[in-house]
């Protein structure tokens, strides 16, 4: 049914007559064939056209996104231009410090040589105050004021002041020293006994000093200035004895040399006092 009426609307496109359309009949088969043949060439062309429009779709698709890696490149590339840029501009400041440190570090340097000096020099300025200081509070100036209130002659003044240093400083280096010149104070005042007291007190208190031997060598003398011999002989002999090796002791010698021995002394009294001699003796007790 659906080949005949295929077949008059041929005929009527055509306009052929009734009876052409009727010998044309053996025809229809061919013709079917034809149409067939050409509905499927062109569905196959329609297949192509859509497979070459899917490739010209992914053509598309393909150069869209090549087209943005070849923005993305350019963005990449003006990145690495900035990258470049800028290290140019750090290489540059990294040789500018490198000069500047070049032409910095030798003085860094000297700065650092310089404050070790000058710590060093604080730091002796400081030890030097702190001697100064000791010096100025401690027991020399006092020592020396006494000393030069005796050499002139003022002697009770120095003797307070070597009395005063004795008691603040007993164990100082000069300690026999200011004991031996307090004796002397007395000595120059004529005051025999008491210096005799102050010359035994270097003798007992500071044995291995130097003025030990010259105390006991003003001791002697202060005994012969109260007229006691034989008490100064004493003292002479303990001076050689104790300390020979002392330029004293040659003195010492001398002088014992030059007294008279304890007998002789005793006949000479009794040659020239004869019976009178005893009765004196008697008195004097």
């Amino acid at each position: 049914m659906l080949k005949r009426v295929t077949t008059l609307a041929l005929c009527a496109l055509a306009l052929i007559p009734a009876a052409g359309c009727a010998l044309m009949e053996t025809d229809i088969p061919a013709l079917e064939s034809n149409v067939n043949a050409h509905t499927a060439s062109i569905n196959k062309m329609r297949a192509d056209v859509d497979q070459l429009k899917a490739r010209l779709d992914g053509l598309a698709a393909r150069q869209q996104d090549l087209s943005q890696k070849d923005v993305a490149q350019a963005r990449l590339g003006a990145q690495l231009d900035q990258l470049d840029t800028k290290l140019s501009e750090l290489a540059g400041h990294v040789e500018e410090n490198a000069h500047f440190l070049s032409q910095v570090g030798p003085r860094l340097e000297r700065l650092s040589a310089l404050e070790q000096r000058l710590s060093a020099l604080e730091e002796k300025s400081g030890q030097a105050a702190a001697k100064l200081d000791a010096l100025s509070s401690g027991p020399g100036p006092l020592y020396e004021d006494a000393l030069k209130l005796l050499r002139a002659g003022q002697a009770e003044a120095a003797r307070a002041k070597f009395a005063d240093y004795l008691k603040k400083y007993p164990e100082d280096d000069l300690a026999p020293n200011a004991q031996f010149w307090l004796a002397e104070s007395y000595y120059e005042e004529g005051k025999f006994d008491q210096a005799i007291v102050e010359y035994q007190t270097v003798v007992e208190r500071y044995p291995r000093s130097e003025k030990a031997a010259g105390a006991l060598l003003k001791q002697a003398m202060s005994f012969q200035k109260l007229g006691s011999p034989d008490n100064a002989r004493l003292v002479l002999e303990k001076l050689v004895d104790k300390y020979p090796d002392s330029p004293l002791a040659e003195n010492a010698k001398k002088e014992l040399a030059s007294m008279k021995p304890p007998e002789t002394a005793a006949k000479g009294d009794k040659e020239k006092g004869g019976k009178a001699a005893p009765e004196a003796k008697k008195k004097k007790k």
